[in-house]
């Protein structure tokens, strides 16, 4: 249901077509988070990984924060960065690639970050 996916932030909305896009946050004592979790500020690890497709050509996995500045960017179809999230921190994945020479996007819900306890 949409509105069950809104309210629970985990969304994927595309320009084109939907792709097999897998994304996973991993914090310092190894637990693993989907997109639109709420966590702790601090070490964490992103892994974002697309596969490629026939008819398009990948431009860059990027993690761009609400002012659309980039924490981290590749050209490469598997994103594996580590970054310290500060409290208040968002992380959005955006995928930018051609298809039929047309510019899309494809987003991912992000992961939020509040103070440590």
């Amino acid at each position: 249901d949409l509105f069950k996916g809104l309210k629970a932030r985990s969304t994927l909305v595309t320009s084109g077509p939907m792709l097999d896009v897998r994304a996973v946050l991993v914090d310092e004592d190894e637990r693993l988070f989907a997109p639109g979790a709420v966590l702790q500020s601090g070490a964490v690890r992103v892994i974002v990984q697309v596969p490629q497709w026939p008819d398009g050509e990948l431009e860059a996995i990027e993690l761009v924060r609400p002012d659309n500045s980039l924490a981290a960017s590749t050209t490469q179809n598997s994103l594996d960065v580590e970054l310290e999230a500060e409290a208040g921190e968002v992380f959005y994945t955006r995928i930018r690639f051609d298809q039929d020479g047309k510019s899309q996007r494809y987003w991912v819900s992000p992961w939020f970050f509040k103070s440590s306890p």
